[in-house]
């Protein structure tokens, strides 16, 4: 509901899109920032404070009159993305970890997609009924949900003693220590070519997939000639794509001696299918295509959630977390702009396709990554 959310604000085409601009660069802009001071503050209280920023988001979203005021609330949540991002993530692999619950990360972070497709389906839905009454209450349910997300963190989230120690020394003096930890997500994502390649492939991923994110639910709209209620359905069918892919990820990569094996081809799958589906545009291959492609995605992401996690140590994960959110918003920022001017200077269709191609290129970054964990494997 938030596209039609803004134009019941009597926002323009291109004021709607600034906004989302907005986010992106303030994404940008904040996560090394609020990466540093994540890394410093226990991750309960980064997470909370990020929580108490998309509070505030919401209530100036509910009573905003203009675009000015829009911009702000925009810049706001970015800023809370930053404290976000990471913190929820980082705190749970330090538990796991230190209950020696954490082996294989990609079958973890399967269990957290299938329940984090299962509520984005339900939050869709009860979004799109909520706004069918008044636009404005999606973003009271957004308010209420956050302030329970926050009592629900100050009860379950506990903190780590070394994030106690460091929050001490922070207090008492700045010293040597607490600069190498600010620097050491970053050294680590820059010495460690693996942690490098995958956040480039993030870069890729998200720029290539920018047609996917414009063109696709107006693509299904026009070709099949349909309301705005039978659209939503069609996209909790797409949803339900990558809800079951997440029950395969695990079965899928333990058949590899080297997981990362199992991803270099994958690629040349999705882009098919991408290809496929704005061919059969109007035509219901064209859904089946869509809903392949989304059973695919886990496979990506939860490998490479594993595997950076894996490798990382309690100290820096948040930084390199962060890195991994500035590529996804950058990439997604670029391939915006510039797939939205192809589609307006030459075609949409030229547009689709070149995207479509870009996203084969990360089957390169992938087989580097491979060829690293065979020398890896030599070594040890």
């Amino acid at each position: 509901t938030f596209v039609l959310f803004l134009y019941d604000k009597g926002l323009t085409n291109f004021e709607a899109n600034l906004l989302f601009s907005v986010f992106n660069i303030s994404v940008i802009l904040f996560e090394p920032l609020s990466a540093i001071i994540s890394e410093l503050l226990p991750k309960k209280g980064s997470f909370i404070i990020g929580c108490i920023l998309k509070v505030i988001t919401s209530l100036i979203f509910i009573n905003a009159q203009s675009l000015k005021v829009l911009i702000i609330a925009e810049i706001i949540s970015g800023l809370s993305i930053g404290f976000i991002s990471g913190s929820l993530v980082a705190w749970a692999v330090d538990k796991l970890k230190s209950k020696n619950q954490w082996e294989n990360g990609y079958e973890i972070f399967a269990l957290v997609s299938k329940y984090k497709t299962i509520f984005l389906i339900i939050g869709g839905l009860l979004g799109a009924y909520l706004g069918e009454k008044n636009l404005t209450i999606p973003w009271i349910a957004n308010c209420i949900s956050f302030s329970i997300l926050i009592i629900l963190s100050f009860i379950l989230m506990d903190t780590r003693p070394y994030e106690t120690k460091i929050l001490k020394n922070c207090i008492s003096k700045i010293d040597n220590n607490i600069y190498n930890l600010v620097l050491k997500g970053y050294k680590l994502a820059i010495n460690d070519k693996y942690i490098l390649l995958l956040i480039l492939s993030t870069l890729i991923s998200s720029m290539s997939l920018a047609s996917l994110q414009m063109f696709r639910l107006p693509m299904i709209k026009n070709g099949f000639a349909i309301n705005q209620i039978s659209l939503g359905y069609i996209w909790i069918f797409i949803e339900c794509g990558r809800l079951l892919g997440s029950f395969f990820v695990k079965k899928f990569y333990s058949s590899f001696k080297i997981p990362m094996m199992g991803l270099i081809f994958m690629p040349f799958i999705s882009s098919g299918f991408l290809i496929s589906a704005f061919y059969f545009s109007g035509n219901s291959l064209m859904l089946l295509c869509f809903f392949a492609f989304e059973f695919l995605e886990p496979f990506y992401s939860c490998l490479k959630d594993g595997i950076i996690n894996s490798r990382i140590q309690n100290e820096g994960r948040i930084t390199v977390l962060s890195l991994e959110s500035i590529a996804d918003k950058l990439g997604s920022t670029i391939g915006l702009v510039f797939i939205g001017y192809l589609a307006d200077k030459v075609s949409m269709t030229f547009a689709w396709y070149f995207s479509s191609v870009i996203f084969i290129f990360t089957s390169l970054l992938y087989l580097g990554l491979f060829k690293i964990s065979l020398n890896e494997m030599k070594y040890h």
